[in-house]
């Protein structure tokens, strides 16, 4: 809701939310970010735009989220890196391990080192990828197709220098 910044959210129906102190009811209703004025204003400003006829923000982050998949996918392919490469709209991820992901079972085997090293090796060549196994990375409206395009380039560096350094668990023979 706020594109980011800490925002507390509670709906409901009217007859629900008049039960609220801050509607005259007797229920106190506190939190630390309820009301905040920089988080509302954020989340404003996120909901302005994204109501914005003019704005196509969905269709935006869909098109790159795409774009980064597939990109991702051929990298490792090119570079014959066992990976499974997922995510949806603007979501993308990429787990080093064979075979399907179907439940969180599948993602024990995804290698957590090389996942770490690709992701400080990321941020160290300016993408900040969040360096800790299974986390997800997202693109947001303020990117652009030369970002997604300098951050392939990026991958393809890494993963290339991984690959050929033998920094894969399943490429060393080690599961």
């Amino acid at each position: 809701m706020g594109n980011g910044y800490p925002v507390a959210g509670l709906a409901g129906s009217a007859e629900l939310m008049s039960s609220f102190s801050s509607s005259g009811g007797p229920v106190m209703l506190a939190g630390t970010f309820n009301g905040n004025s920089m988080s509302m204003a954020a989340a404003i400003a996120t909901i302005s735009v994204l109501r914005d006829p003019e704005v196509d923000f969905y269709g935006h982050v869909r098109r790159l989220g795409d774009r980064m998949r597939d990109g991702l996918r051929r990298i490792t392919r090119d570079h014959s890196i066992p990976a499974v490469i997922t995510g949806v709209g603007s979501v993308f991820i990429a787990y080093f391990l064979e075979g399907e992901v179907r439940g969180y079972r599948d993602l024990l085997r995804n290698d957590d080192e090389a996942y770490a090293t690709f992701h400080r090796r990321m941020i160290d060549k300016g993408s900040f990828m969040y360096p800790m196994s299974l986390k997800r990375n997202h693109i947001s409206l303020a990117h652009t197709e030369a970002d997604i395009d300098r951050t392939l380039q990026q991958a393809d560096e890494v993963l290339g220098e991984m690959a050929r350094n033998g920094e894969f668990a399943l490429l060393r023979g080690r599961v």
